[in-house]
Parts: structure tokens; sequence; C-alpha cells
């Protein structure tokens, strides 16, 4: 739908718009889309006050009423995260902060870039503390796995990470193309705080695989290219330190499609990178941008293939042969965190492949298109020279 991406592209670059107008009969999808991507309000601001937009006063107030839903809570979210962190300071604490409040300083309006939630990266041996001092500040825990999430009564969830790329998984390799992050983090006043964020270059290359990581399983967003894009106009990171790094774990055609995108619709200039393939087809990717949402998992198909397209990534990461079937008998490891009466049980493995096998068959979920929708993932993917054979 080229009224977002343009509306958007717009938007981030300041250029006027002359696309399509919102009308009554476009309005409705341009809601549905922009909303799982997460920009409607940066589209809706540029669109409202196009001459080429044309609503009923049901439709404008309504878009209107989003609009203003979307600025309060994220003024909300943003004052008591500005106040929590503070706290955490004054605790002696040094929590590195990645994405969210980051990202939003970049944009031409930070307050029409809402964040869902913040996500802090935090020493092992603060993790305790911190989240006993969250507490007492009015958090209450949840935790799933090695994931640990905190919300307050305004809403305001938090992330807790003690490493960047979750453990156990094919994606925690990612770790090793970072230093010590703590070591290395510095300080950036946003509002009066000094957040510890990563360094400068290390913060692009986490931007790039914490998109591709989603992106090998689900999908990604298109705002997610965009934090990429004016992370690189507005921070001056190093572009070829993160594509060399990139390469090491075969995301380098991702990241080349990114910039390439960033180039068309963000203003993002290339001519100082020479290694970029400007060959390359970007329509794949976008295609599977708009379909998928901010983070992919808008359809059970998306969700369900995300096995498929993560183990063929895994296969020729470890230059092993993919099987298609490992997608849904997986290893021990995995079973015993999805099937809990499988850990230190693992003679109970083929009960609990056939519990997965009848919880697709009693959601009436069709097999058929989760492998089509993973199959068609993987074509993207070797196209884009994240799976098989590698052309240097």
């Amino acid at each position: 739908m080229n009224i977002i991406t343009d509306s958007f592209s717009s938007h981030i670059t300041g250029k006027p718009y002359s696309g399509d107008g919102l009308t009554d009969g476009n309005v409705h999808e341009f809601i549905n889309i922009a909303s799982r991507q997460k920009i409607l309000p940066m589209c809706a601001d540029v669109l409202m006050t196009y001459k080429g937009t044309s609503l009923s006063k049901q439709n404008t107030d309504a878009i209107r009423h989003m609009l203003m839903n979307s600025i309060y809570g994220d003024t909300i979210h943003s004052c008591d995260f500005l106040r929590v962190y503070t706290e955490l300071l004054n605790a002696g604490l040094s929590p590195i902060c990645v994405k969210g409040i980051v990202c939003k300083q970049l944009y031409p309006s930070p307050s029409l870039r809402a964040s869902a939630d913040e996500d802090l990266i935090i020493r092992p041996e603060e993790l305790e503390k911190t989240i006993e001092l969250l507490k007492k500040l009015g958090f209450v825990l949840h935790a799933d796995g090695s994931d640990i999430s905190l919300m307050n009564d305004s809403g305001l969830l938090l992330e807790l990470h003690p490493v960047l790329f979750r453990e156990n998984d094919i994606i925690s390799r990612f770790n090793d193309l970072f230093g010590n992050i703590y070591d290395t983090s510095h300080t950036l006043e946003i509002d009066d705080v000094n957040f510890y964020v990563l360094p400068t270059d290390d913060n692009l290359l986490y931007l790039v695989l914490h998109a591709f990581s989603h992106f090998l399983t689900k999908g990604i967003g298109i705002r997610q290219l965009c934090d990429i894009s004016l992370t690189i106009q507005k921070t001056n990171a190093d572009v070829e330190y993160a594509f060399d790094k990139c390469r090491l774990v075969r995301a380098d055609g991702f990241f080349n499609a990114c910039l390439l995108i960033g180039e068309k619709s963000f203003g993002l200039d290339l001519s100082p990178y020479d290694f970029i393939n400007r060959d390359m087809d970007i329509e794949p990717l976008m295609e599977d941008i708009l379909t998928g949402g901010i983070y992919g998992g808008e359809t059970e198909d998306r969700v369900h293939s995300a096995e498929i397209t993560l183990r063929a990534y895994a296969s020729s990461l470890d230059n092993k042969k993919n099987k298609l079937l490992s997608a849904v008998f997986l290893p021990y490891g995995k079973m015993r965190t999805k099937y809990s009466y499988v850990d230190g049980r693992p003679y109970l493995l083929p009960v609990a492949y056939g519990d997965r096998i009848l919880g697709y068959l009693s959601k009436r979920h069709n097999v058929k298109s989760t492998i089509d929708m993973g199959l068609s993932r993987r074509k993207m993917f070797e196209y884009y020279g994240i799976i098989g054979e590698k052309n240097e």
C-alpha cells in the first residue's frame, strides 16, 4: 500500500507528499496496516493535512482520536521511563538502554514514534538488585525463560536482558560479534538524563542484527529499517564496520537490502560506500515487511513457519544439511521449554511430539500453508545470501 510507505517517507525526509489521499474507501485498510507497522501517527501526521485527503467527519475524528491517544500514551510512558531510569542510576546501577528511547530521539517528531516497551541490558551481577528495585517502584515481574519483563500501573513495560541476544539459541552467536559492552558503553543525554548506551558503531550493528534476528523467524517492520537509516544519518556510525561484521553471520545481504531501502525511502546517502550491491532487488524484502507487521507475527503461518526458516539458517551457518522435519520434531532442549513434562524425562519426547502435532490440528492449522510460507521465505533467504551457496 504505497500511501503508507510514501507518507511515512515524507514524514521522515520532510519532502512534500504527492500520492493518494485518505478516503472513506481506503481509510480502514490504511489504519489496519499502519497500526500493525506501528507508524500510524507519523503517516497520519502527513495525510491529515494533505489536500488529496477527503474523509467523513466520523473517520477524521477517529484518526485524530487515535493520534492524540498515541501521543498522550507515549508521553506518559516516556516521562515515567525517565523517572524510573533515574532511580536505577541513583541506586548505583548501570543499565544499557537499546532501541526504544534511543532511536526515538532520531525522529523528526519523537513523540510520534511510540515504543511498546523499553529494553535494558543488565550486568548479570546487577540483575537481582535491578529487579528488586523495580518491584519497590511498583513494577510486577513476568518471567518467560530467559526473558524478564516488568510492568507498572501506568503501562510502562521494561524488558531486561543479561546479554544482547538470547542465549541457548542459534541467534546467541551474534553476541560474539561484540566486545565487552559493559566496559565500552558511554552515556547519552536525553531530556536531562544520562543514559548508558552502546558505542556508536556497536549500536548500529546491534540494530541491524536485532532486525535480522526477527527477519529470520517471523519478519520485521518498516520502522526497524527506518531506525537503522536514521542511526547511520545522525550518529556517523561506521557502516562498513557493521557490514563486515554482518558477513560473518551471513547477514550482509539483508543489511545491503536495508541500506537500499533507506536510500529510496529515508534519504540515506550511500555514495560513500562502494561495497554496496546496487543491483540487488529490494522488492522481496519490502513485500515481506508490509505483509508481516512490525515483528512479523501477523498470521499463524508466519509464526509456525519460523522453525523452518530459522533451521534453514542454522544449517547454512553450520554447513549442515537442513531437514524440513526438524522444524516439527524439535530437539530435547527446545521441547522441554515448550512442554514442561519433558524436562528431565527425555523418554517422553514421543508424547510431546504427538501433543505438538495434535496442537496444530486442534487449532485447525493449515500445515500445508505453513510449509508453503516457510518455503517461500526460504527462497527469499537464498536470494539475499542468508542460506544456500554463498556468493562472495
